[in-house]
């Protein structure tokens, strides 16, 4: 087995276990038996649990979220492409929210973790914010401050995850499409010069 399959095998083992357990109630011995590996594989590879958490949280960062692929799908329409941002951060939400769950509950118990887990809504802005520059040069948007309108566009979309994930479409009754559609008219129309 090469040294990435091992890597990626702990990773998948740790996030399985972190998932049913939680961080504080998976151990490395634990960690290492799901992999298939030895304690001391996992400990040459990350170096401790918390590595391989800061290996995980990194994979959310945002080449995995918008790599080369979702930039071939950019149509410099404002409306078309805030859609598609969000329908991608959607995907990733649904698809690492049990990591999501863990880290926020985690981060109360583990200071180190808090920037971590801020890694990835961080790097969702960033890529926001580069757009949102481009479309203000080819003077498609209006000037305002980018970097709030780009949080913005994150908060909006982790607080609909949170609210149709956390407490189960109670919050809000609209559908996931319908959400999409109504956040991106909205802000399209903030943003539109």
């Amino acid at each position: 087995m090469g040294k990435n399959a091992t890597k990626q095998k702990i990773i998948e083992a740790t996030t399985a276990l972190f998932a049913s357990k939680g961080f504080a109630g998976t151990t490395t011995k634990e960690i290492a038996k799901v992999a298939g590996v030895n304690e001391v594989t996992l400990f040459r590879h990350f170096g401790s649990k918390n590595g391989v958490f800061e290996a995980i949280i990194e994979s959310l960062a945002f080449d995995t979220v918008f790599d080369e692929s979702f930039y071939r799908h950019i149509k410099w329409d404002l409306e078309q492409d805030i859609r598609l941002f969000g329908q991608t951060f959607q995907d990733k939400l649904l698809e690492y929210r049990s990591l999501i769950f863990i880290a926020m509950r985690e981060a109360d118990l583990n200071p180190e973790m808090k920037e971590l887990i801020s890694t990835f809504p961080k790097s969702v802005k960033q890529v926001m914010l580069k757009y949102l520059k481009e479309m203000h040069e080819k003077e498609q948007i209006i000037s305002t401050d980018l970097e709030i309108q780009a949080m913005n566009f994150v908060w909006m979309h982790f607080g609909y995850f949170l609210s149709r994930v956390r407490f189960e479409g109670k919050m809000i009754s609209a559908g996931h499409d319908d959400f999409l559609d109504e956040s991106t008219r909205l802000i399209a129309r903030g943003l539109r010069a």
